[in-house]
Formats: C-alpha cells, sequence, structure tokens
C-alpha cells in the first residue's frame, strides 16, 4: 500500500468515525458532554478547534430538531442498533474489559452505551436484562 493509498483509506475512516460521533450525539437521550466529543474529533487528528465548534453547534441544532421532532429524519426512538454499533460496542468492551450489554438494544441506547465506556462511565449492570 502507498503512502497516498494509506492517507485515502485514514481519511475515508475518519469520515465513518464522524457520522457514527454524529449520530451518537444526536441520539443521545441526555446532554452529550461536548469537551468529550472535542476530544474524540481531536484524536482523529482533526485539530481547528473553531470548526470543531461549528460542527458540535450544528449536531446541537440537529439534536435539538430531533428532540422536538422538526427533523426530516427522525430517528425513532425503537429504532434498532445497527451492525456496526454492536460490532463497536463489543470492540470496546473487550478493549476496556467490559462486560457488552444485553441485546437487542436501540440505536439510542447503542449510542449512550458507546459514549459511556469510551469516557469510562460505563455501568454494565444499568444494561443486564434480568431473567
Amino acid at each position: 500500500m502507498t503512502g497516498s493509498e494509506l492517507l485515502e483509506v485514514l481519511e475515508e475512516q475518519r469520515k465513518q468515525s464522524l457520522k457514527l460521533l454524529r449520530l451518537a450525539y444526536i441520539g443521545r437521550a441526555d446532554e452529550p458532554d461536548d469537551e468529550l466529543y472535542a476530544g474524540l474529533i481531536h484524536g482523529m487528528g482533526i485539530e481547528d478547534d473553531i470548526a470543531i465548534a461549528w460542527l458540535l453547534a450544528c449536531w446541537k441544532i440537529q439534536r435539538e430538531n430531533r428532540a422536538l421532532g422538526d427533523s426530516p429524519t427522525p430517528a425513532p426512538k425503537d429504532d434498532k442498533a445497527t451492525p456496526r454499533q454492536l460490532d463497536y460496542i463489543k470492540k470496546l468492551a473487550g478493549e476496556k474489559g467490559y462486560a457488552p450489554p444485553d441485546e437487542p438494544l436501540t440505536k439510542a441506547q447503542a449510542g449512550e452505551i458507546i459514549d459511556s465506556m469510551m469516557s469510562g462511565s460505563y455501568d454494565p449492570d444499568k444494561w443486564r436484562v434480568p431473567f
């Protein structure tokens, strides 16, 4: 793989990661932590603080409009988590030594779990289904 091919792959990964972060941000049940999200964006090699602030402001507006039902494509509360979200949760759980949550999960729940795993506040008991 050449250097330019690697850069293309990295850029595609960055775009996909930003899309996932956006979904996690606007799908959260509670108020997102902008510092956490800014740090994650910095970790992807995006260093322009003004651009990051604008991006978070846009996501905040999208989140508020979704909550008001004004979004042209609102995310249903019972919309199932995507396979990509579930794979990422399993990856994070393995890396951080967490017990993975019980399934099925909604997209919003998956976003909340991903955020809590990345911030270190994940509580596996919250996501256990009692039998």
